[in-house]
């Protein structure tokens, strides 16, 4: 057995230790002063000693801050002064640290070193073992050169002598000069820079002699800095402090000090921000929800920002060297770039600009502009930009300085998805493109359109062939962000814009929509178009039909059509929290719908038109106005469901034609009845021959919180520092044991916050990480990341960390750990030795543990864990996920124990691992989902008492979302917009407080287990509410309830499997069960069922489709049938 003991003496940077070493500081006196903490596991060369006593005292400490007041602090090294000679630095493992080693064991001794200055930075190492102050062996006696790059060096020893009292030895190491010294004149810091706080520089004692004393200071680009002597006293430190400001070039910065007869045995620096190596945090002009961590700058490469000349090459010179490199974040910084060819952003690349959020008052404000100029009067001509899979564009936006609001000229598509796998656009501003974003026709998966803005003219969004999921979040297309954008040609003038509109409410589309799987939007603005939405089946695949999905929060305003449906998916439709209110139609359902388009809390003007087969169905929405002469609601074939909802003008409200096929309009208030009046709606009805039931008796049913709030608060690092792992050790080299390097730099970072940062590389991690408070380890990717990149994509793929330890230890120590405050982003994590061969899977620990409040992960890729994220051990109040994607396989989210909580746009699916270049890769995709469809809760939430969670996705788990008891207290919160697909259960209930889902997607298929797309197990106590669900898949059962407060409200069944009642109390309201067979059965242990305004297809009976077994505890009112 071998056990590792990890020690670090670090020459040039700084970390923090938590035990007190025994040693010797020249000629004074040992010492010993009270540990911090009981523990250690690294050691750094800071020393704080005090002489104000009877004798000397001293502690190791990880920075000058921590020194008491009135204390010195030196930096441990070597060093000849006035005769005397620092014995170094002995670490005596012994009574202060109580550690021993047995006889016959075998352990491992690493620290890592490099020289900082000179020729003559040489270290001698010795490692014993000692009882009591004799030594017993010496173990390793050994000398080294230094260089200026960092080294790990790690040493095998196994005691084999005992104590003269038989007890196990003590550890002892040592470290002297191999020569005279360590460190001589000159001290170089890297890269300082003056932003935003005080940070101390790289100090130490120094040897005098020489005729002065210099600082020699690096600066950056574009970093203005300055430092300034005082007085130099050798009692006291030098101070060096501003003075004037002085742009760094990254020529040295000499600055000299007279010297006194005595020697200075130690100085400060300080500045207000302290940064080093490359890439860089760049600097930016408007505020951003994160640290931009770039790897180059366009301007690197010649890009022009003043807009004058072409900077097509220069850009694309830029991002294909940030692909050869592996991937990273090409910076255009806020400028004018005139681009007259055409962009490809490769995978792996994020291009990033400077960006200013265009509210009311601020849409002038712009930042990194892109003039695009190519394409004019092309509409098919190549997009503008165009991004490969795993590919970003983020933070800038893009204007067609040649387009005229009076003279409208097509263009090519602006951004295109050209890859399979992620493309991000994030921050971006369209100001008066064509055509906006194009995602298909082409196979395409995972897009994540957030945060975008602007005036496409023609075309806003067009989506077609997407699978599981893609993903559109705060997207907003209104004329008036060219108009109010301050820039040349824009429409300004109030003719001007009332021009523009009118060409595009004849001619503009905001969202054209044809077959992606599972559409995830919310937060959708659209202004002044044609059509607001519009859904259609796919033009590439034949037997392909519309979208199924849906919108939480939604807002047309000034269209034509609100929203135009077609041919749609059987499944269903979904608008929750919205408001259309539109000039004519407000929802269109074509000749072609056939399916099923539920609204929930939607306020609606302008008319509802059905034309097609399918059902419209409206629960708790409003309808405001519609144009004079026509009916609210006109229902020519087809169905309609209208629930507990509102018409706020006293004309005419619903018409039902003589095809319909049934109609539910219950519970509704109408302007009489608001007043206080007799109820005297206007309703035509003609469906002579349909089950029709016009009810106005109240029915009491849940509504929606409309003010509800789902962002989640933004979480980065303390400070803008910079620590890159590869300046402590990290080779990055997939051979190489890269842990304590990487922990190094996670240390140094522990007493400023920062970022740790990964660059592209493979990091193989034999041992665990601790991230500290304010600290974020992140990657090269800025986006969420797959694993399958574009075909010929050259380097290695973003960070990636490979484990190599915690195997069979599945209560082990977590992989990476994050402490309060502290985070993981960018970067992928992949286990070479994991097994598919069946279900006996290799255990190990958790990937990523939250260890306090306001942790985060973000833009993480979990390839193949055992267990992913624990969020749940610990309190975790303040918690975020943003984006974790991969192929778990028992567990992949664990979140509980917190008071407060965001997850949103979690992505877990086997394609993560199957299509994968990993040496272990899954050959079989459907055997993969096979093992874990047996094996895998996606996401469980525990003690969670208002959890936010928004736009998850799992597929191919045993159970896809779970909800359990912890420690007696149960998960409450809103699930917005959750999916699961290809799973024996998509959502099992076994405990809860109170609980909303909206607009859930959930599908139960393929196992030999019972298949149930919601399985409210026994022992629920708390209340649980389903607003606008749809079901599907190869359920056994569609619902089993069991116990507790269940209400479905509005829930679209679209395969014949029964919701059966079980126990508990059930209320179903507005479902539509869309085959002929037992949709719902009760049994006699239920307490209450309110089966009440449901639709069912069938020409039976009601009992034929609706089985009671539980006599006047089950109450059916207000359902009819649709043949």
């Amino acid at each position: 057995m071998k056990f590792f003991i990890l020690f670090l003496v670090v020459l040039s940077s700084m970390g923090r230790a938590d035990r007190v070493i025994n040693g010797s500081f020249e000629t004074g006196t040992p010492g010993v002063l009270v540990p911090p903490s009981p523990s250690v596991d690294v050691v750094v060369g800071w020393r704080a000693f005090d002489t104000s006593g009877a004798f000397v005292t001293y502690e190791l400490i990880s920075d000058p801050k921590e020194a008491f007041d009135g204390n010195n602090y030196i930096r441990i090294t070597s060093t000849a002064s006035e005769g005397v000679v620092d014995s170094g630095l002995d670490i005596t493992w012994g009574r202060a640290g109580a550690f021993t080693v047995s006889t016959g064991v075998t352990y491992t001794v690493s620290f890592a070193a490099k020289r900082i200055d000179g020729t003559d930075n040489s270290l001698f190492v010795g490692i014993k073992t000692f009882d009591g102050n004799v030594a017993l062996e010496s173990l390793v006696s050994e000398g080294m050169s230094l260089t200026d790059t960092w080294a790990v060096y790690s040493y095998d020893i196994t005691p084999t002598l005992s104590t003269s009292s038989g007890d196990d030895p003590v550890l002892y190491i040592g470290f002297r000069p191999k020569s005279t010294r360590l460190l001589d004149e000159t001290i170089c810091l890297d890269a300082v820079r003056c932003r935003g706080r005080t940070a101390f520089a790289e100090v130490g004692q120094m040897a005098l002699g020489e005729a002065d004393v210099r600082l020699t200071v690096f600066g950056a680009d574009r970093t203005a800095y300055s430092l300034q002597s005082t007085t130099n006293l050798a009692s006291s430190p030098i101070v060096w402090s501003q003075h004037e400001s002085v742009q760094g070039s990254g020529v040295p910065l000499e600055l000299a000090t007279a010297v006194t007869a005595d020697p200075v045995r130690f100085f400060r620096v300080e500045t207000e921000e302290v940064l080093s190596g490359t890439p860089a945090i760049s600097a930016v002009q408007y505020a951003q929800d994160d640290l931009p961590l770039i790897a180059g700058s366009v301007t690197e490469y010649g890009a022009d920002p003043s807009g004058l000349s072409d900077s097509t090459t220069a850009f694309t010179s830029a991002l294909n060297a940030c692909a050869s490199q592996g991937g990273g974040t090409v910076f255009v910084p806020a400028g004018e770039y005139r681009i007259d060819g055409t962009l490809r952003i490769p995978s792996g690349v994020t291009l990033r600009g400077d960006w200013c959020l265009p509210e009311d008052g601020t849409r002038s404000e712009i930042g990194t502009l892109l003039k695009a100029y190519a394409g004019r009067g092309d509409p098919d001509g190549t997009p503008f930009i165009q991004l490969g899979g795993v590919g970003g564009l983020k933070n800038m936006a893009i204007w067609y300085p040649e387009q005229a609001y009076d003279q409208i000229v097509a263009y090519p598509w602006t951004i295109k998805q050209s890859g399979i796998e992620g493309m991000t656009v994030e921050n971006v501003t369209l100001f008066n493109a064509y055509q906006g974003i194009k995602i298909g026709p082409e196979v395409n998966e995972l897009h994540l359109l957030r945060n975008i803005y602007g005036t496409p003219l023609r075309y806003g969004l067009f989506r077609d062939r997407t699978t599981d999921v893609g993903r559109a979040q705060q997207v907003c297309f209104s004329p008036d962000y060219w108009a109010e954008s301050g820039l040349p040609g824009a429409p300004a003038a109030e003719a001007q814009e009332a021009l523009l509109r009118e060409w595009m409410q004849a001619n503009g589309e905001a969202f054209v929509i044809h077959f992606p799987n599972w559409i995830f939007m919310c937060d959708i603005v659209v202004d002044g178009y044609r059509t607001g939405i519009s859904t259609w089946p796919s033009i590439a695949v034949d037997d392909r039909v519309g979208p199924n999905g849906g919108v939480y929060g939604l807002t047309i305003t000034n269209c034509m059509t609100g929203i135009q449906l077609g041919n749609n998916n059987e499944h269903g439709f979904l608008v929750t929290k919205g408001n259309i209110h539109t000039e004519e139609a407000a929802v269109l359902a074509t000749s072609e719908f056939a399916s099923l388009a539920q609204f929930n809390a939607v306020s609606i003007s302008g008319a509802v038109s059905n034309q097609g087969s399918g059902l419209l169905s409206f629960v708790n929405s409003e309808f405001v106005q519609w144009p004079a002469g026509q009916f609210a609601i006109h229902v020519q074939q087809g169905g309609l469901a209208v629930l507990q909802s509102a018409f706020r003008q006293n004309s005419k409200q619903i018409y039902l034609g003589a095809q319909v096929r049934g109609a539910l309009i219950v519970g509704n208030s109408f302007p009489d009845t608001v007043s206080g009046g007799p109820v005297q709606p206007y309703i035509e009805n003609h469906a002579f021959g349909a089950d029709v039931d016009i009810s106005h008796e109240a029915l009491n049913l849940s509504v929606i919180d409309t003010d509800y709030e789902h962002i989640a608060p933004v979480r980065r690092p303390q400070s803008r520092l910079l620590y890159d792992a590869k300046s402590y050790g990290a080779q990055g080299d997939g051979a190489n044991d890269d842990s304590l390097a990487i922990q190094a730099a996670l240390r140094a970072a522990r007493q400023t916050g920062g970022t740790v940062y990964l660059p592209p590389g493979k990091y193989l991690l034999a041992d665990e990480l601790m991230v500290p408070t304010g600290v974020e380890l992140r990657g090269s990717f800025d986006t969420p990341h797959h694993t399958l990149f574009d075909g010929g994509s050259p380097g290695p793929k973003g960070a990636q960390l490979i484990v190599n330890t915690g195997q069979n230890e599945p209560e082990g120590a977590p992989l990476i750990r994050l402490e309060a405050g502290a985070g993981v982003r960018g970067i992928t994590v992949y286990y070479p030795d994991q097994t598919v061969d069946s279900t006996d899977y290799i255990p190990y620990p958790w990937t990523i543990q939250g260890l306090g409040s306001n942790v985060w992960v973000r833009d993480v890729t979990l390839v193949n864990p055992y267990q992913g994220i624990d969020f749940g051990t610990y309190d975790t109040t303040g918690h975020v996920i943003d984006y974790v994607a991969g192929s778990p396989l028992v567990t992949g989210a664990f979140v509980g124990r917190s008071a407060e909580g965001w997850v949103q746009n979690v992505q877990f699916i086997p394609h993560y691992w199957t299509r994968s270049d990993y040496a272990n890769q899954p050959v079989d995709g459907p055997t993969l989902r096979g093992f874990t469809q047996q094996t895998l809760d996606g996401m469980i939430f525990g003690a969670c008492e208002n959890e936010h969670v928004l736009n998850t996705f799992v597929y191919g788990a045993r159970r896809g979302l779970r909800l359990i008891e912890q420690n007696g207290t149960a998960c409450s919160g809103t699930f917005i917009a959750h999916g699961t697909d290809g799973s024996g259960t998509a959502l099992q209930i076994d405990a809860a407080g109170s609980v909303d889902f909206m607009n859930t997607q959930l599908v139960a298929m393929e196992t030999t287990a019972t298949r149930r797309n919601i399985y409210v197990t026994g022992g629920l106590s708390g209340t649980v509410r389903f607003f606008n669900t749809i079901c599907w898949g190869q359920p056994d059962k569609n619902i089993e309830i069991n116990s507790g407060k269940i209400e479905l409200q509005q829930a679209g069944f679209s395969r014949a499997a029964p919701v059966e009642l079980r126990g508990g109390q059930t209320k179903v309201n507005g479902a539509y069960f869309q085959r002929d067979a037992e949709n719902i059965v009760i049994r006699s242990g239920i307490v209450s069922a309110q089966i009440v305004g449901n639709v069912r297809i069938g020409n039976g009976a009601e009992s034929e489709n609706f089985i009671n077994e539980a006599g006047s505890a089950a109450i059916f009112e207000h359902n009819i049938r649709m043949p």
